[in-house]
C-alpha cells in the first residue's frame, strides 16, 4: 500500500518586496503600493499570518486592503487531477490515457496586499515625511515592510 504525503516547511517572512521604493503623493492625487513577502523557501505566509498598517505622518489617507492569504500550507493543491497523457489538457471521453498528477497552484509572489493613499486636501505649506509600513506576523515572528516618502 502507498499513500502520499505533503509537506511544506513555512517560515516567517524573510524576502521582502514592494511596487514602488518610494512616494511623494501630491494634494489629492492618489496612490496604490503592493507588498510582497515570501520566507527562505519563496513560500508566501500562511493564513493563520496577521497584516497590519503602521504608518507615520498625519497628512492624507492610507487605508490597507490585506490579501486572501492561502490554507496552512500556502498554497493551493489539487491531489488527483485528471490530464491527457502529455499533461496538456483535462481527459475528455476521447482522450485514449489519461493519468493523474498532482496540481500546485494559487501561487501570488508572496502578495501580501495593497496600501491605498490619497493625498491631503486644501494646500500645504511644504511636503510632509510619511511612511506606510505592512507588519507580516508568521508563527510569531512579526516582519515590517517599509515605504518611506512624503505627502503634499
Amino acid at each position: 500500500m502507498w499513500t502520499k504525503a505533503y509537506i511544506l516547511y513555512s517560515d516567517a517572512v524573510s524576502v521582502a518586496t514592494t511596487s514602488q521604493s518610494s512616494f511623494n503623493l501630491g494634494l489629492g492625487a492618489n496612490l496604490s503600493i503592493d507588498y510582497f513577502g515570501l520566507d527562505l523557501n519563496l513560500n508566501r505566509i500562511e493564513s493563520a499570518s496577521t497584516l497590519a498598517l503602521v504608518r507615520t505622518g498625519t497628512r492624507g489617507t492610507f487605508t490597507f486592503v490585506p490579501a486572501t492569504l492561502q490554507d496552512g500550507v500556502g498554497f493551493g493543491l489539487e491531489p488527483r487531477y485528471l490530464t491527457n497523457a502529455a499533461g496538456t489538457g483535462p481527459c475528455d471521453p476521447g482522450t485514449p490515457v489519461c493519468v493523474y498528477r498532482t496540481i500546485f497552484s494559487t501561487w501570488s509572489s508572496g502578495y501580501l496586499g495593497r496600501v491605498n493613499m490619497v493625498g491631503a486636501t486644501g494646500t500645504m505649506p511644504m511636503p510632509a515625511a510619511a511612511s506606510a509600513t505592512v507588519r507580516a506576523t508568521t508563527v510569531g515572528l512579526p516582519v515590517d515592510i517599509t515605504v518611506n516618502g512624503t505627502v503634499d
